[in-house]
């Protein structure tokens, strides 16, 4: 146990960002390499309907759990001043809308096993009406480690958990037991990882207390819930079409194509993305100072992703073949369509956290909804049609709403407008040119006849080196380089060393 609750209360601390960040790409590598094992050792193990059995009971979980959980703990890491109390009070609201949540989840569950024709569907709809009874204890601890910056200690559980978690799943797998092989990983990981943080976080939650106000943190925290719901709609919604109107089998090569490209992106915007919210918010009255943050984070974004998303695109197929063997081609097709939908994610990204660091976490929400219905019509049409088609209609709705978002998003920003229109478009330009490079080089590849994961893995160091080089030839890359340099000089000189 860590410290008294002093450590976890008060002001923002002032930490290092890029100390925070170096523990918080740790925990997401580890926690990455750990995902990454089990998808190729249980997609070997496990059917494609297996796993889209699960993917579609796990969607109907991960929605309601984005009702409330996510927002409250975004509402505790951006609060200027939080008391012990707040946190409790914020706890046991989340246990009691999770708990309705999981109620109805339950009620609902025999008929959505008989909507898709999948009697199982039940049984593992109420194991994920346990996982989300749980996940409500365990949302404010996440939100204090986040808030003091402690993510050594998130490492540590989540790399012991998703240890723990995987190994039961590869012997349920090995003895056959199909999706609930998946279900009880899950199952297993929320039990440990509820233990693990009470374990190491030295606050205990009293009884609720109607005379502490957590309105304020409310009112952020609908806005910001109400974004993550829409977003995990918008991700979420096509294994929800696909096993309606496609088949399971669909929904797993859909599911793990998307493991796949997941893997990868986290390792950047995963850490990133969890160091930023507590910095932005730690700068959220000095509007300088923030916008420098925004500037350093995006120069890290656009020098790192881009070239993830092209490999992506132009070696979707080596990469399913690799690392989940035969008969999974539909995966690796769909790769390329969801890195195409990921680009403006990649714009966006750090805009969306300086909104939620001001306390405007719903910008953009409005424009969500407004595309939903497009994109959920697209989706019925491209349900029957498979994995690719689907994923393609969701990266059609993800650029026809990027130029609205982006729009609203600057509204109001404290971010220089004009400098970020002008990386967003050097970046886009950094992509096209990129790409063009690389298709000749894959094409080569190919030809040689080399084997499959060296041509991946060429055309990986082909995507990063053409990036870099092409990213020089306009003033936002040249100045990410500069950055970099200037870090690792001040690096060096604070070890003694002196750089080549």
């Amino acid at each position: 146990m860590v410290g008294d609750e002093t450590v976890w209360f008060g002001i923002h601390p002032k930490h290092s960002i890029v100390k925070a960040g170096a523990w918080a790409g740790a925990a997401n590598f580890g926690s990455a390499l750990l995902s990454l094992a089990g998808t190729i050792i249980l997609s070997r193990m496990l059917s494609p309907a297996d796993i889209g059995l699960f993917s579609v009971a796990f969607t109907f979980y991960s929605i309601p759990s984005m009702v409330i959980g996510p927002g409250l703990t975004a509402a505790a890491v951006q609060a200027p001043n939080l008391t012990p109390q707040q946190s409790s009070n914020l706890l046991w609201i989340n246990v009691a809308v999770n708990a309705a949540l999981a109620s109805i989840l339950v009620a609902v569950a025999p008929a959505l096993a008989e909507w898709y024709h999948q009697p199982a569907l039940r049984m593992l709809c109420n194991a994920f009406a346990f996982v989300l009874v749980l996940e409500g204890f365990a949302t404010q601890y996440r939100a204090l480690l986040t808030r003091a910056m402690r993510f050594d200690l998130a490492a540590k559980i989540g790399i012991t958990v998703g240890s723990a978690s995987l190994v039961v799943a590869v012997v349920l797998a090995w003895f056959g037991l199909g999706a609930w092989a998946l279900a009880m990983q899950a199952i297993v990981g929320a039990v440990a990882d509820r233990i693990a943080l009470a374990t190491v976080v030295s606050w205990r939650p009293s009884w609720f207390d109607r005379r502490t106000s957590v309105r304020d943190v409310l009112h952020f925290s609908a806005g910001s819930s109400l974004t993550l719901a829409m977003h995990m709609l918008y991700t979420q919604s096509q294994s929800l079409l696909m096993g309606r109107c496609g088949s399971v089998s669909d929904v797993g090569f859909y599911g793990r194509g998307q493991a796949l490209f997941q893997k990868p992106f986290s390792q950047v915007i995963g850490p990133l993305h969890a160091v930023l919210l507590p910095a932005l918010s730690a700068r959220q009255r000095d509007p300088d100072h923030l916008g420098t943050a925004v500037y350093r984070a995006n120069a890290v974004l656009y020098t790192l992703l881009p070239p993830v998303a092209i490999w992506m695109m132009i070696s979707g197929s080596d990469i399913a073949g690799t690392l989940l063997g035969r008969g999974w081609e539909p995966a690796g097709q769909a790769l390329f369509w969801f890195a195409l939908a990921a680009i403006p994610g990649i714009l966006f990204g750090t805009l969306y956290k300086s909104n939620d660091a001001i306390g405007r976490p719903a910008w953009g929400l409005g424009i969500r909804a407004l595309f939903l219905p497009m994109l959920l019509a697209g989706l019925v049409w491209a349900a029957p049609r498979g994995a690719a088609a689907m994923a393609a209609v969701g990266a059609a709705v993800e650029w026809a709403s990027a130029p609205v978002i982006l729009w609203l998003l600057l509204k109001e920003s404290p971010v220089p407008h004009r400098f970020y229109v002008q990386a967003m478009g050097e970046c886009i330009a950094t992509i096209s040119l990129t790409m063009l490079a690389m298709w000749p080089m894959q094409a080569l590849l190919e030809q040689l006849g080399l084997p499959v994961m060296a041509r991946a893995s060429l055309s990986l160091i082909g995507c990063f080196v053409a990036a870099l080089l092409i990213a020089r030839l306009f003033p936002f890359g040249r100045t990410a380089w500069l950055e970099g340099a200037a870090l690792a000089r001040r690096r060096f000189q604070r070890t003694g060393m002196k750089p080549a």
